[in-house]
Order: structure tokens, then C-alpha cells, then sequence
């Protein structure tokens, strides 16, 4: 029997030796279960891992690799026999692999699997612990929604609902930080996989032979690996993050010629793949690094916010036609021998290319270039010869064009070979116009002479160049802020296409100096830090302020956080201050007295003018002394819910009108009245809490639209703000926020108003869910924190 062991191993280990238990009833799903192994394939190749033994599946057996790194399947039909345990067990017979069976396989060697010799990438240094929950898609070659559960095994069992611990929060799956693993394995058969509106916060991404998978990532903080038939979009606005070293792996590197011509460099650009619409590297600090290895595309925009990013030999990034490429102060981009960087599709007419703000390399000291690498960017109209008054205000508001280098910004090239291997700034070959975004009418740069084809760069700092060619070039199209540094540069050349060389290429500019319309202020320093502030938009432009303001009680350190969908850089400010002046947000601080936060979100993508949006701020506010119980007289348990068609906090408050419907309940829960589902109803809910014992208190909502909780008269807990796409990198309740008090023993009147559909942006639009979730709940001497009891309300 050739599976008897995958049983043995999947069942009598998972359900006896091991002692798991199934899933419980609410969702929750057993510990994650790993056994060494070593699988030996049918053509003899054998893998060393770690074998997730639980998961029971007819044709897939599940591995992570030794150090935890990265997890695949492997096809039953593929293996020879299973070593667990010191148990061998045969499950086929030995054959040659035929080409259906490589390209279901992929690579077999493990990514994350050390040289043998030379050195060693940082990734491969990196220790993983084992994952809280890792997702499968449980019917490989069956197509499906991402969010629905019964489409997933979570740690073998079938899931029925996301469990709370994780929580879906209407179009947001809050992953618990490290926690999250998601694997699409192979199939014979394609198989697409699709969210509605759900963003995610995985760690690990594995996506093989017949997936075509679209994770829209809020931030993936561990290693993403796409096999080479396979399929993966990380969504509108993915971010990669966290404090490890890390691998983006898309196993096609390129082949053939290195993109001399603007044909060859065009074929490169358009055979990439796309990742997303739009995706940021931004690692929680400034050393941890992501290696991307093989051939990536975006439909829009790149940035590298923070961290290394390092695009490994014989790789390609092209970036799509519409927006920028930045390089952010406290990040670092390497370009490896053979690398390539450019637009995939489209012209950029006038905006920027790329802006280096930090540190642009190619090749490093240690491991020099043996082969060129190539900076592709637009071409513009050098004439400027514009076509409409849409693309005259691109040329005013978005400054110099093509590749701009600000002042402190690192620009080096590290060479074995200064005659064959250096940095080449080219045109990118593509011509098409940009959807007319730029306001040049179709056909436009076709039409454009061939001799008038020129790239721009912009040089604002003192950067020594070394090991430069520029390609595609003409009279006056490199712009120089410190001319002088010219003497210290080496080896700097021109290429075949250039339209003009040696001095009449540079030209020397002053800050003021009007460049043909453009604004020659972006070479002050101080205004390029000043106006390079862009807020990413709807949605991820605001901060949330954790907890939301509210009382507090004097004596009382509170935590405040600051989180965000894109993990942009924060800024905040605490005596009521603008928060672009403020200090950059590192991390937790605290709060002893009454004080007004304010904060914002920035990026440092190319130069934009200072786009001023909604500020968001809160106050928190300290008081004195005990608070003494209210005298209800006799009262019932329970306490009063009264539904209102009106959800403004202002109406509920003070309602202007009698209520659609009034219950009892026991206590605090969402119960919609009959036929109300869809609608954006607000509900008060009225009642005295009881304290047996003198204390301080806190007191938290953990709701899905904004909620407000009063002891008598004061507010203690805002949770006013909520915005769909606002996400919690930390892990925790992502909607919860606190306040506290000091009671006395008695009954102290208790109100909330929960303002149900309401915060949210208008994309995705705001929909229904029975078991939205909605916790009203306390903590004090005695008192474990907790959902408040029904033996403490009444009414």
C-alpha cells in the first residue's frame, strides 16, 4: 500500500503519539505540529524538513524547511519514500521525472538553504520560529474567495469561521504578529484564488505550480516564494515589513542578452510579472534587509521606505508607467551584477522616475559588479512642447524629471570591472503614452523625433560619481547643483544613443533658477525635506491613536501607540502643534497628564508639494479622586438597547426622536432588531454597573464601528475613529480602546453608544455581518479583564 505511511504519519502520529486534539467548536485551531524528515524524491533526490503532520491531505504532503524559512507541498505521486522518526516508509517506485512532473515540482533545493561556499546571503542566516497557524487552500485546483473559511485547513482542520483570536473585520484578516503562514499548493489543474475587499498580515507566502493567488497584503513580514508556473498578486497597496532578514523569491530570472537596445530593454519590462498595483518595502529597521531573485512588476508605484532591498543578479524590477520610484532616507537599494530597474509599460512624461533620498548602490564593496546593471527611465519632451494645460501643471507641481538625486543622498558604484561592468542610465524603450494621465495626447512620444529622445537626471548633492554611463542623453540634460564635484568623478562615459557628450551634456543650476518651467527650489535640501511629505491616500493617510483618547485616571501612566495601514513614517506632537513639526513616532511612549495628541502620516516618495489632509488627533484627560455610586433606587437586571435610524454619536447623545425599537437584554450585545441588518441603525444602550470593591477600573469596547462608553456623565472610552483600512501591526484587538476611573463600591451609571456602519472610507463600501464584533468590557480589583457579566448590569 503505497500511502499507508502518509496515514500512519498524518493520523496515528497526529491523533495518538502527538495526543492533538481536533478543533474546537469556536474556531480555534490545535498547535501547529512538526516532525523532522527527510523525503526522498522519485528520482532519487533527497530534501531534509520539517513535515506538518497533521495535515491530511490525498495528494500533497506538507514541509517547511529546516530552519522554518519558507513551507511547500510536495505531490505523493512525486515521492519515493518518507523518512519521520527513523521511519521509512515507500510510497512509489523509483522513475525518471518526466516535464510535467519538474515543472509541478519547481525548484527542490530550499531557498533559504546556505551556499556551499562564498558568501553567505543574510536571509540564509536567519532562524524562524514555528508559526502559529498555517492556512493550506484545501482543494487545490478548485477556484475561490481568499476570505472564505471553508476554503482553508488551519493546521490540518477544516476551518468553519476565522477564529476571534484572529478576526475579520470587515474586509481586514488581523493576523496575529509572525503568526500566519499561507500556502497554495501545487495542481495540475489552475486554480485562482481572489479577495473580495480583505486585506492580510501574513508572515510566510508560498505560491506553486498552478495557483494564481492575490493576497492583498497589509504587511508580510516573513519570506514570499512563487514557483515558476505559478501566479501571485500582493493586492492595491502591499507592504513588505518586519525586523528579519527576508526573500522575495519569483523563480524567472532573465535570460539572453543584457538590454543594450531600447528593444531588448522594452522585451525585459514587458515580460515581468506583475506583483501588485503598488508595493512598499518598509522593514520595521533601518539594517533588516528583503532580497528580491528573479523577475517583479507593479502596476503602478515602488517605493523603498526603509531597510535594504537588495535586487539580486540577472534580476528585474519594472515598475508601472503612472507614478514614481523613491528610495527613502532610511533605506538602501543594491543593485547586483546584471540587475535591471525600469517601467513596464508606458512613458513618463514629465514626473519623476525615481528620487534617491538615501542610498542608491550598485554592486558593494564586498561583492563588486562583474557584469552591468541598468537604471532605466523615461524619456521627456525636451522642448516641451505641450499639449495641454493638465500636462503644463505636471511640468509646474512635480518639479525636475527623470532621475533626481537630493542633496546628502549616497550614490556609489562598486566595479571588478570599470570596462564591462557599471551602472548604464538609459531609456527604458518603451514609447507608449501613459493613458494620457500627463495630459500628452495619444501617440504623442511616437510622433516625438528620434533625435529629441532624452532621458533627464537631475544631480542636486555633492555624490562623486564613478563607473557612470549615461545613455540617451543630450545638450543640458544632466543637471548639476555642485558642478565643481565633476573634478573627483572617475570613469564617467557616454553611450552609443546619447545625443551629445562631455560638457555640453551638464548643465549647472542654482537654486531659484527657473529650468524651463521647472522648479529649481527642489535643489534646496531644506525644501526637498520640507515638501516631500505625500500622504498615501484614502484610508492610509490616517493614523490611529492607541487607545483613542478618553479619562484616565491620575496616577496613571497610559501606553499610547500609533499604527497605520502602510506603515508609513508618523509624526506626532503633544502640545497641539502641527504634526509635520512634530518628532518622528519610534515607538510606545507614555502619558501622565492631560495632554492633546496630534499625528500624521508621511512618505518620501518623489518631491510633491506639501498636501495638507485631515489631522488626526486625541485627548486624554486625567482626573482626581474616586467617583461615588449613583442611587438608582430598586432596579431589574439587565439593562435597556434602544435602536435609532439616526447613527451619529450627536444623536445618540441626545436623541431627538423616539426609537425605532427598545429590548432588555442581559448584557452588552449586538442584537439588531428583525429587518435591520443592512442598515446603519445607531443603539444606546442604558444601565447601571455594579463594583463590589473600591478600586481603579478600566473599562474597553472592542466594537466594528466606533463606540462611545460614559460612567454617569463623563466620557471614559472614545473609540470614535474607525476607518476600514485602519490595520494593527502589533497583534492586538484592533478596534479596542480603554479608559479608566477610579469607583467606589456601588452602582455608577453606565451608557454606550455604538454608531453601527459608520468611519468607514467609501471603498470598499461598508456591508452587514451578523457576528460583527462588539465586546463591552472591564477589569478592577478582583477582577480579571473580561466582557462585563450580566450579574453586574441592571437597569
Amino acid at each position: 500500500m503505497k500511502h499507508r505511511f502518509v496515514k500512519i504519519v498524518e493520523l496515528t502520529l497526529c491523533a495518538i503519539a502527538l495526543g492533538i486534539s481536533p478543533a474546537r467548536a469556536d474556531g480555534d485551531s490545535p498547535t501547529l505540529q512538526l516532525k523532522p524528515c527527510t523525503i526522498e524524491l522519485v528520482d532519487g533526490t533527497n530534501i531534509q524538513g520539517q513535515l506538518a503532520v497533521q495535515f491530511d491531505m490525498p495528494e500533497h504532503l506538507v514541509v517547511y524547511s529546516p530552519r522554518l524559512a519558507t513551507v511547500r507541498s510536495f505531490l505523493k505521486q512525486h515521492v519515493h519514500a518518507v523518512t519521520v522518526d527513523g521511519q521509512r516508509e515507500q510510497l512509489n517506485d523509483k522513475r525518471d521525472l518526466t516535464e510535467e512532473d519538474k515543472r509541478l515540482l519547481g525548484r527542490v533545493d530550499w531557498p533559504d538553504e546556505p551556499p556551499s561556499e562564498g558568501r553567505k546571503p543574510a536571509y540564509t542566516t536567519e532562524t524562524w520560529q514555528k508559526p502559529k497557524q498555517l492556512l493550506i487552500w484545501a482543494n487545490p485546483g478548485r477556484s475561490g474567495r481568499f476570505e472564505e473559511p471553508t476554503n482553508w485547513l488551519s493546521n490540518g482542520q477544516p476551518m468553519k469561521r476565522w477564529p476571534r483570536a484572529v478576526g475579520e473585520h470587515y474586509g481586514l484578516i488581523f493576523f496575529e504578529k509572525d503568526g500566519t503562514d499561507l500556502l497554495f499548493p501545487a495542481c495540475c489543474e489552475r486554480y485562482v484564488v481572489r479577495p473580495r475587499a480583505t486585506n492580510a498580515r501574513p508572515r510566510h507566502i508560498t505560491t506553486e505550480a498552478g495557483a494564481d493567488a492575490e493576497v492583498r497584503l497589509n504587511n508580510c513580514t516573513g519570506n514570499i516564494w512563487i514557483a515558476p508556473h505559478a501566479q501571485f498578486d500582493g493586492g492595491g497597496g502591499a507592504t513588505l515589513g518586519g525586523d528579519k532578514h527576508t526573500f522575495f523569491i519569483n523563480d524567472r530570472p532573465y535570460t539572453g542578452d543584457p538590454p543594450t537596445t531600447p528593444e531588448r530593454f522594452r522585451e525585459l519590462m514587458e515580460s515581468a510579472q506583475s506583483f501588485g498595483r503598488k508595493w512598499v518595502v518598509r522593514k520595521e529597521t533601518p539594517q533588516a534587509s528583503m532580497t528580491l531573485i528573479g523577475s517583479f512588476g507593479s502596476g503602478d508605484e515602488t517605493h523603498w521606505a526603509r531597510g535594504v532591498t537588495i535586487l539580486e543578479k540577472n534580476s528585474v524590477i519594472a515598475v508601472g508607467p503612472r507614478c514614481e520610484q523613491s528610495v527613502g532616507r532610511n533605506a538602501m537599494l543594491i543593485l547586483k551584477s546584471g540587475a535591471v530597474l525600469g517601467k513596464r509599460s508606458g512613458n513618463q512624461a514629465y514626473k519623476n522616475d525615481m528620487f534617491i533620498h538615501g542610498s542608491f548602490l550598485a554592486g558593494t564593496p564586498d561583492e563588486p559588479l562583474t557584469r552591468d546593471v541598468y537604471l532605466g527611465i523615461s524619456i521627456k519632451d525636451s522642448k516641451l512642447r505641450i499639449a495641454s494645460e493638465r500636462a503644463k501643471r505636471f511640468v509646474d507641481e512635480d518639479g525636475p524629471r527623470g532621475l533626481t538625486i537630493a542633496p546628502g543622498a549616497e550614490f556609489e558604484v562598486h566595479t571588478r570591472n570599470p570596462d564591462g561592468a557599471r551602472l548604464v542610465i538609459t531609456w527604458h524603450g518603451i514609447l507608449g503614452e501613459n493613458g494620457n494621465d500627463d495630459g500628452t495626447p495619444p501617440g504623442y512620444f511616437e510622433m516625438l523625433p528620434e533625435a529629441e529622445r532624452t532621458i533627464n537626471v537631475n544631480i542636486f548633492g555633492d555624490q562623486v560619481l564613478k563607473d557612470v554611463v549615461f545613455d540617451w542623453v543630450g545638450e543640458g540634460d544632466v543637471r548639476l547643483l555642485s558642478p565643481e564635484v565633476r573634478d573627483q568623478w572617475q570613469r564617467v562615459s557616454f553611450g552609443a544613443h546619447a545625443r551629445a557628450g562631455g560638457d555640453a551634456v551638464f548643465r549647472n543650476v542654482q537654486p531659484g533658477e527657473d529650468l524651463q518651467g521647472e522648479i529649481a527650489r527642489w535643489a534646496d535640501a531644506e525644501q526637498v525635506m520640507k515638501w516631500a511629505r505625500l500622504d498615501l491616500g484614502k484610508g492610509a493617510r490616517y493614523p490611529r491613536i492607541l487607545p483613542s483618547g478618553g479619562t484616565f485616571s491620575a496616577g496613571e501612566a497610559v501606553e499610547i501607540r500609533l499604527d497605520a495601514m502602510s506603515n508609513p513614517e508618523m509624526r506626532y506632537t503633544l502640545d497641539g502643534g502641527d504634526s509635520g513639526d512634530g518628532q518622528v513616532y519610534t515607538g510606545p511612549f507614555k502619558l501622565t497628564e492631560t495632554t492633546t495628541v496630534k499625528a500624521g502620516c508621511f512618505h518620501y516618495p518623489p518631491p510633491h508639494f506639501l498636501k495638507k489632509w485631515e489631522e488626526v488627533t486625541d485627548t486624554f484627560t486625567f482626573i482626581e479622586g474616586s467617583r461615588m455610586p449613583d442611587q438608582p433606587g430598586r432596579t431589574s437586571p439587565g439593562l435597556l438597547m434602544r435602536t435609532y435610524k439616526d447613527n451619529s454619536f450627536d444623536e445618540l447623545h441626545h436623541p431627538s426622536g423616539k426609537p425605532l425599537a427598545t429590548q432588555m437584554l442581559e448584557q452588552f450585545r449586538l442584537n439588531v432588531p428583525q429587518g435591520r441588518m443592512n442598515e446603519k441603525d445607531g443603539y444606546l444602550y442604558i444601565g447601571y454597573v455594579a463594583v463590589s470593591k473600591p478600586g481603579l477600573y478600566r473599562f474597553y469596547t472592542d466594537t466594528e464601528a466606533p463606540s462611545r462608553l460614559y460612567i454617569g456623565d463623563r466620557l471614559i472610552v472614545d473609540n470614535h475613529r474607525r476607518y476600514r483600512y485602519d490595520w494593527n501591526p502589533s497583534g492586538s484587538p484592533p478596534l479596542q480602546s480603554w479608559g479608566s476611573l477610579r469607583l467606589e463600591p456601588g452602582k455608577h451609571a453606565i451608557r454606550v453608544e455604538y454608531a453601527r456602519g459608520s468611519g468607514f472610507s467609501g471603498w470598499p463600501p461598508w456591508e452587514p455581518q451578523e457576528n460583527e464584533p462588539f465586546e463591552i468590557g472591564y477589569e478592577g480589583p478582583g477582577i480579571e479583564k473580561q466582557p462585563i457579566p450580566a450579574e453586574a448590569l441592571s437597569h
